[in-house]
Formats: structure tokens, sequence, C-alpha cells
């Protein structure tokens, strides 16, 4: 740092500190740094003028800014980068002691701990701030970070380079790990720079771990990562599985003064982690993690959920529906809603072309297909699937409109067809059905049901059985017919009646390490549930789903061993996603509809199957 003292007749040297100035820490600190500098970074990308092939002749500009706020004791820096290509706006905000000093210490009343340095008697604590999304979380600024040193850095770089470019600059990348809230006390205490950044924002404290390029391209990616694997002598060990939140990213001066590079470029993620078990077996059913940490997920079915969504669409609230939901697991379990990429950008998926409810959908040809069921005005024979660019196509048009509702199932290969998909509703007083197949699709068979019946409930059991369940027509039985179809040998198998009368039951098929099951859940007026074992051919009641549910939607998840429940209606529509494990002893919540909706159509589609999802 330059000061100037001349003789008291001469005038000082104005661009240096007047030595008289200089009295404590604080001012000295507020004569090494000016209020504001703006650098200015050229990077590789594209903004929105811009298309993805302009990207290398057209590289952007971005301004960082780092402001000095003298006007409170407790003195500040804060560096704010804007948001850019795929990278969020993050805020840095370090303070002082209102004496100066920036790091905590032990008081030594000799002033100095056994190596010289200084130490104090105050504490100092939750004096950093890192904002990324609506998050702020708040740490103890490390001891090997300086702040002032920072500051000037930044303005010497400024100096000397109106324009920096990546060539100037190494990246470094870490995440933010979520160490609980901060309490209302520490709240209370934190620099008012802070909370001025963070009024609408929730506070964290963290602690920051760094890790790889490739670990943290994944996370951009949408990917997962594990972590603080530890090893064990069985054939299951812990790990921590890591997923994206938000990704923001800082520059600051590079600390190595032997180097040419001037900048540290470090790209930092907010996270959400669990602990999870991964067997190192191949057994469909190892019981290690169960029999060494129950307490655990595995890490395998957090793997399998996250290359998985659920996709919604269609149904009734107050009038028919078209609009389309795509939510994924998240790696603590719950569903959460996903935006898909359109033209370059996140919006909410597309809604179907029809607003129809009692549809009916299948992946079908590698994509999720919705066929129109009941709609206002005349029915509709139109079978829409979805494209990998967001929008829907005209895949084909059934023989009959499912005009009162339909169901279905898809098989597996069968007579060269690779997904042929069985549709039930088109003959509501008869008792024929459609079974479509190829590419582009085709009627290609057709299975004559075994009676004539309402909508059913169906759900497929394996490659070539389906399940169904439906009330005859006349309806004056007290209970629900229940069959087994096979497609290989066309071949209709009458099981035991259901235990109760159910209207606009769900079902779906589960399995675990004593067999496979049918679940038939709800109906009008009822949260019972019923569960068939597919092998003693046995009905026998369920665990209780807390709430009447007509017109739910099922579907089986984690590779069988669990069932969703989505949607329906009670005294009104219903948003809740429920889950049956592989106990099959309770139902839990993992998640929220954004449109409560019952009748609706509900698919597990791999995620390679959708437009892309935004992270």
């Amino acid at each position: 740092m330059n000061f100037t003292k001349g003789p008291a007749n001469q005038d000082c040297d104005r661009t240096l500190c007047n030595c008289t100035q200089i009295k404590d820490k604080n001012s000295l600190v507020d004569c090494s740094i000016v209020s504001q500098v703006n650098s200015i970074i050229e990077i590789k990308g594209w903004n929105d003028t811009t298309t993805r092939q302009q990207q290398h002749q057209e590289p952007i500009l971005i301004t960082q800014s780092m402001v000095y706020n003298r006007n409170y004791e407790r003195r500040s820096i804060t560096i704010s980068s804007p948001a850019h290509k795929d990278i969020g706006a993050f805020d840095v905000v370090m303070h002082a002691h209102e004496h100066g000093w920036w790091h905590n210490g032990i008081y030594n009343k000799n002033g100095t701990d056994g190596d010289g340095l200084p130490t104090y008697k105050d504490s100092l604590e939750n004096n950093q701030m890192m904002k990324l999304g609506n998050t702020c979380f708040i740490s103890t600024l490390n001891a090997n970070v300086f702040p002032v040193d920072i500051a000037i850095g930044i303005q010497e770089i400024k100096k000397g380079n109106d324009v920096t470019t990546a060539d100037d600059e190494v990246d470094t990348h870490a995440i933010l790990r979520d160490l609980g809230p901060l309490t209302a006390a520490e709240e209370t205490r934190l620099h008012e720079d802070i909370q001025s950044r963070c009024l609408d924002s929730n506070f964290k404290k963290n602690v920051e771990t760094p890790i790889t390029k490739i670990q943290s391209d994944d996370l951009k990616n949408g990917k997962i990562i594990f972590m603080d694997s530890v090893p064990s002598r069985s054939n299951c060990q812990l790990q921590t599985a890591v997923a994206n939140n938000n990704t923001g990213c800082w520059r600051f001066p590079n600390p190595d003064n032997k180097s040419s590079i001037l900048w540290v470029h470090q790209i930092i993620h907010s996270v959400t982690e669990v602990r999870c078990c991964l067997t190192q077996t191949e057994s469909e059913f190892s019981t290690c993690c169960q029999d060494n940490h129950p307490k655990y997920r595995e890490c395998n079915d957090i793997m399998a959920a996250w290359n998985n969504a659920l996709f919604v669409s269609s149904g009734y609230d107050s009038a028919t529906i078209s609009s389309v939901e795509i939510l994924q697991e998240g790696i603590d379990g719950t569903y959460a809603s996903k935006q898909v990429v359109i033209n370059g950008g996140c919006s909410a998926p597309p809604d179907l072309p029809l607003a129809t409810s009692s549809a009916t959908g299948s992946l079908f040809n590698g994509s999720p297909h919705v066929c129109v069921g009941y709609k206002d005005g005349e029915p509709s024979t139109k079978c829409f699937g979805l494209k990998s660019d967001g929008s829907w196509k005209n895949a084909f048009n059934l023989t009959k409109p499912l005009k009162d509702g339909g169901s279905s199932v898809t098989f597996g290969a069968w007579k060269g067809v690779s997904t042929p998909w069985w549709i039930v509703g088109g003959e509501p007083k008869g008792v024929g059905t459609e079974v479509w197949g190829g590419d582009p699709p085709a009627e290609i068979f057709n299975i004559t049901l075994p009676a004539i019946i309402h909508t059913p409930c169906m759900a497929k059991i394996n490659e070539y059985e389906a399940f169904v369940t439906a009330i005859p027509k006349p309806d004056s039985d007290s209970s629900n017919f229940a069959w087994i179809f096979n497609i290989q040998t066309n071949n209709w198998t009458r099981l035991q009646d259901t235990i109760k009368k159910r209207v606009g039951p769900a079902c779906g098929v589960i399995k675990n390490v004593t067999g496979k099951y049918v679940v038939l859940a709800g109906g009008w007026e009822s949260s019972t549930t019923e569960i068939f074992n597919l092998e003693t051919k046995i009905w026998t009641m369920g665990p209780s789903l807390g709430v009447d549910t007509y017109g739910g939607s099922m579907l089986s998840v984690s590779d069988g061993q669990e069932l969703l429940l989505v949607g329906g209606y009670s005294t009104a529509p219903l948003s809740d996603i429920r889950k049956l494990g592989p106990s099959m002893s309770s139902w839990e919540t993992v998640g929220q509809l954004e449109k409560a909706r019952y009748d609706a159509v509900a698919l597990g589609v791999p995620v390679g199957d959708l437009p892309p999802l935004c992270p």
C-alpha cells in the first residue's frame, strides 16, 4: 500500500493515502480499497440473441462487480456475478469485525498466538454468505481466505486489463453442503449487507467441499454423483448420493503470485444429498443393505429413479384437462415437477392437443402416447405421441373412440411386434377391443373380452400377461370380476372376485422377496385397498389410503418394487402422489401434482424417452 506525507506547506499526492488518515485497521483498509470495481470478462458461449452455431464467433461479455462498503463499522466486501449461459446469478458477501479483523481467533492476553499472529478477544462467526438461487448459505470465513487481498487483487487486475478471457483463469469446483438452519438469534446478528440481499431467501449453514471437474459437469448436466464411500467387509457399503439444485460461479484473484493466471474461476453447486447403501452383488433381492443398513435407501434404487420420470397428463378437475406434468424423484424420495428444454429454453411440458379425461396412455414406440378418452363435443379417435422436441403428433387413430373412457396395457415383444398396445373401451356395450403395434402403428389383433363390462382397471403382470378387473354389466353384483389374460395363448383365466365392489379404482402390480401381487386401491367413496397374491390366487385387505380416492392412477416404479398412486377424487380433486413400498404395509405421500386431477394418465417413462429435462 502506498502512502504520502509531504512538508506541511506542500500538497500531498492525491492518488496516495495520507498517513495522518490511517489510525486503525478500518481506516487502513478504507484507504486501500475503492468503493466499486467492475471486472469485464469474456466467456465462450451464447446469449439470448445468438444461436449455438454462432457461439464460437460471438463470445459474450459479463460484468462481475466488487463493492466495498465502509458505511458500517463492520466493513464488508460484496462480489456479484450475473447469470449467464447455464450458470445462475451468484453473490458473495464477506465482512469484518467492527474492530477491523476478518477472522476468528482465541484471546491471548499477550496479543499474539504461539506463531506470533494476532489473536482477538471477541468471536467472529457467520461472516461469509454465498447466495445461490433463493438460498443464502452462511459460514464463518475460512482462515485461508483473505477478503482484503481479494479486493486489492481485483483492483490490480482491473488496472492492467480492460477485459480478461478464459486464458486468464483456472477453473475449480465445489459444492455447498447443508449443515442446517440458523437460529433466530444467529439470523439477527447477520451483517446488514447479508440481510438486505437475503430478504426473500432461506438461510442455511454450509460447508464448502471441493469436487472434480467431472463431478461438477455431471451435476450441471442433471446427473447424480456419489461421495463419501465407507469401506465394508460385507457386500454393501454406505455412500452419499448428491444431486444439483443450482449452479453459480465467481472469480477471485489467483493467490499464486508466481503464476501468469489472473483469476480462479470457482464453479459452485448447491446440492441435495442423502446417505444410501450400495449393494455390490447382482442378486435382484439382495438383503445385504436391509440386514446391515436398514435405515438407508439403496443407492441403486436412487439411480434407477433418477433415470426415470413420472409423466402425468389430462384428467378432470372441474372440466376436462389438457395439461401435462413431468415429475422426477429426487434423491430424498420425493417427486418434483420438471420443466423441459424447448427451442433452447426451459418451459412447462406442452399441453395435449385436446382436453380429455379417462384417457389411456402407454410408453409406445419409445415415447409417451395418449389416446383420447371422454371429451366435450364430438368423440375423438386420436392417439398422440410426444416427440423429442416437445411437440405432439397424431400418431394414429383408433377404430372406435373411447368416448366413455379407456384402459390399456402394453405387452412384451409378440409376433414380431416390439410393444403391442392393448386398448379397451371402444365398445362400451360389447366385447371388442383393439391391439396396436408397429411403426407406423397399425391395428394388428383383436382380443375379445370375456364379458360386457364397465371401463376396467388393467395392469401388466409380465411380458405376456395382464390383470383385468371390472364391474360387469348389468352391475348388480356385490364385487368386481377379475381375470388374467395371456396374449400368447389368447386365454382368459377367471380369478376370485374382489372382496369389495369398487367403482373407479386404481390397480398395479408390485413384487418383493415373497412374490408378486396385484394391488387394487380406492374407488368411489372408498379408502380401502385389496391385495391379490398371484401365487396363492387369494385376495386380502391391504393398508388404508387414509382418504377416499376415486379415479386415481397407479403405476409400478423402482423395477416393480414400489407403486405410485397419482391424484384422484375425494371431496375434491387430489394432488397427492402416494407410494406403497415392498412391505405393502402403508402408503406415504411423496409429492404433489401442480394441478389436482382425477381420471388422468400416469406413466413411468425413461428420461431418455422425453424431451430433455431442465436441471
